[in-house]
């Protein structure tokens, strides 16, 4: 075999591992864009959990504060007397129940002074990752769209991948999932497929309305 075979043999070996090496990475990149999706949605949902636990909070914590309002000096008082006349049973009941009342709406309270502040930034710190795995995604599909197996190197590829993954550290340092979230949206991907299917429906209706206006601003000139 003659050295211009060889070379020609060797040129096609390259050529068929360099096209190899370019899917490789777009399979890596099509992993990604499917995590980022996973992920937003994951961190969104936690976000949206955490904020209507602090909704709740506040409206207990509000309640707390009307309880510990009550003028219990004065309605100690008043409770004896109508033991004292009634020696009723459920009288008495009610005075410690009014007393329990206001210890416990005194200890929330004063929880919750700690644990809204913690609520409320949770809920930032899920809604902002959210919105960051977002913005991944779209990067991913924007280079995927505008990349070609012919055009682009496996070192535009690779320098995409590890720009990715930093931003991909950056995220994850941003807020760490719930186990209880990581395991729901880690055991099956029906979440994103309907994420997929709507967001395709969507943009299915809206090419349709978007041809009927240019359709009726022809005809009107």
């Amino acid at each position: 075999m003659s050295d211009s075979e060889n070379t020609d043999l060797e040129e096609i070996q390259y050529k068929q591992d360099d096209k190899t090496a370019k899917k490789r990475c777009i399979r890596i990149l099509k992993e990604m864009e499917f995590r980022c999706m996973n992920s937003a949605i994951m961190n969104y949902e936690l976000s949206s959990h955490y904020d209507n636990l602090q909704f709740r909070v506040s409206v207990v914590s509000s309640i707390a504060a009307g309880i510990m309002t009550l003028p219990v000096s004065k309605v100690i008082p008043v409770a004896q007397t109508t033991m004292t006349n009634l020696g009723s049973r459920v009288t008495k009941l009610g005075m410690v129940g009014l007393l329990g009342a206001s210890a416990a709406a005194v200890a929330y309270s004063k929880a919750a002074e700690y644990l809204l502040p913690s609520l409320k930034q949770k809920m930032r710190d899920y809604n902002t990752a959210g919105a960051g795995w977002q913005r991944l995604e779209l990067n991913i599909r924007g280079f995927l769209a505008s990349s070609t197996v012919d055009q682009t190197t496996v070192s535009e590829y690779r320098a995409f991948i590890e720009h990715c993954g930093e931003k991909r550290e950056e995220i994850c340092n941003i807020a760490r999932p719930e186990d209880w979230s990581y395991k729901k949206y880690n055991e099956t991907c029906s979440h994103v497929i309907e994420r997929y299917r709507r967001r395709s429906q969507w943009h299915m209706e809206f090419r349709r309305q978007q041809k009927e206006v240019e359709a009726e601003m022809k005809k009107t000139g």
